[in-house]
């Protein structure tokens, strides 16, 4: 089994990760297993509120999945 992560929509304080695991048997196509999605928070802990995601992050997610910025 494989589990394949992407991020698929950055917000302002959030994004998602979307997940899909495979399984592939001998030389057959991988099939999906189970997909999943998860949403993100930035969050401070010492203010106990959610942020705005911090530049840095948002250049990291933009680098992985350039098709995010618009």
């Amino acid at each position: 089994m494989t589990v394949h992560l992407r991020t698929s929509r950055l917000g302002n304080k959030s994004w998602d990760f979307d997940y899909a695991i495979t399984k592939q048997t001998g030389s057959e196509p991988p099939q999906v297993a189970a997909r999943g999605l998860t949403v993100q928070v930035a969050f401070d802990y010492q203010q106990n509120a959610s942020i705005t995601i911090p530049d840095g992050w948002r250049e990291k997610m933009l680098a992985f999945e350039p098709a995010l910025e618009g």
